[in-house]
């Protein structure tokens, strides 16, 4: 995942909004529920996990969100 798309997840999330990523590594899908050190904080199989962004892709339904600084 690109930088920027991840601090776009970051900015949305910490506004308590749902959002979804799947891990491409172990094939997990997890709820995006916050960011910390460079990771994204994600619930997942029903615990807390810390997922490197570059292993992560958003789940979009088909809508790719443009986030913008500013």
């Amino acid at each position: 995942m690109e930088k920027e798309r991840f601090e776009g997840i970051c900015s949305v999330a910490s506004e308590d909004k749902i959002l979804w990523v799947d891990n491409l590594d172990t094939d997990q899908p997890g709820r995006v529920l916050s960011c910390k050190a460079g990771k994204l904080e994600v619930e997942s199989e029903g615990g807390r996990k810390r997922w490197n962004p570059k292993s992560c892709q958003e789940r979009t339904y088909g809508y790719w969100p443009v986030y913008r600084k500013g």
